[in-house]
């Protein structure tokens, strides 16, 4: 179970990281008007910073050390974030487009329930 556990690290890690790079390089892309209006954009980029730390922190804690006492912490951040994502963009994405968010969130819950 260890394996699955660290081998989903890595990659909702690898996921964050690819996300959040984008988000902070093109949020204006990303967030329609309504959205930016509720959410500025200094914010987008601060939360996709955020994201990119604490996806480094959930990769890293995959060996022993500090970093994986902070892993569950790390990934229930990550999953309000994924969710918040959905809460944003469920009126403009539908039921198959929000699953790229859900999905996510289901499975950095599950790494933090494990932790």
């Amino acid at each position: 179970m260890k394996i699955i556990i660290s081998f989903l690290k890595v990659l909702l890690g690898l996921w964050s990281i690819t996300g959040a790079g984008y988000m902070v390089g093109h949020y204006s892309d990303l967030a329609s008007t309504w959205a930016l209006g509720v959410v500025p954009g200094v914010v987008w980029v601060a939360l996709g910073v955020v994201q990119i730390v604490l996806a480094v922190v959930l990769i890293v804690s995959v060996w022993p050390g500090w970093f994986r006492k902070q892993s569950a912490t790390a990934a229930s951040v990550l999953a309000v974030i994924s969710l918040a994502g959905c809460v944003l963009y469920s009126a403009y994405v539908g039921f198959p487009g929000i699953l790229w968010a859900l999905i996510p969130a289901a499975l950095f819950a599950f790494i933090a329930y494990k932790k």
